[in-house]
């Protein structure tokens, strides 16, 4: 084997190495994510958190927006009936969480949240649509 082979040899395992590096970190990265992140749009997202009796329950949360009023409703995919929603609330930045019913009584359904702005001047503006599978 010349030093020319040798040396390939090292370059083509030290790029494996550092592919595989990249996969398994990003296989971390995923499998370390909130089980609600899959329901995310940027706004909001919805899934599941457990409350501090310990039940899982339905959970949705606004995460960026501009100061203001706003509302969450929450419905199921598959009919549009209405689960529920959070009602008028103020946000002035960070993170508001609202829990919802248990998740054991939505399991396999698919519920989705939307989140209205209230223009100042009259009307709702959407911001976003996630959903997520129960």
């Amino acid at each position: 084997m010349t030093t020319r082979s040798r040396r390939r040899g090292t370059m083509r395992r030290g790029m494996i190495s550092a592919a595989l590096g990249v996969l398994l970190a990003g296989t971390v990265a995923a499998v370390g994510a909130p089980p609600a992140a899959a329901g995310g749009n940027g706004w909001m997202w919805i899934g599941s958190n457990t409350d501090p009796a310990g039940t899982r329950r339905v959970s949705v949360q606004q995460n960026t927006g501009i100061s203001g009023t706003y509302h969450i409703d929450i419905w199921y995919w598959a009919t549009g009936a209405r689960y529920g929603g959070t009602g008028d609330y103020s946000y002035n930045g960070g993170t508001r969480e609202f829990l919802k019913g248990r998740v054991s009584d939505v399991a396999g359904k698919r519920l989705c949240a939307q989140l209205w702005y209230h223009k100042p001047g009259g009307g709702y503006e959407s911001h976003g649509l996630p959903c997520q599978d129960y």
